[in-house]
């Protein structure tokens, strides 16, 4: 399965991008720029809650209703 953000969600992805959970961040990855972030989820304000179809967690925007 593959999940793609809807347009509305453009500034969620920017919110995570170039960061990583792995500390220390590995030298290839620091190289261009990623920075170690704990709460990567937190980060985006995102929150996770079960899948409707999947077992997988799902997301969902803490700024958008549910």
């Amino acid at each position: 399965m593959i999940n793609l953000p809807a347009s509305h969600q453009v500034d969620v992805v920017y919110r995570m991008a170039l960061t990583t959970g792995r500390f220390p961040v590995p030298a290839d990855n620091a190289a261009v720029g990623y920075r170690h972030e704990a709460d990567k989820m937190g980060r985006a304000e995102l929150h996770s809650r079960p899948g409707d179809t999947v077992r997988a967690l799902a997301t969902r925007s803490s700024s958008r209703p549910g």
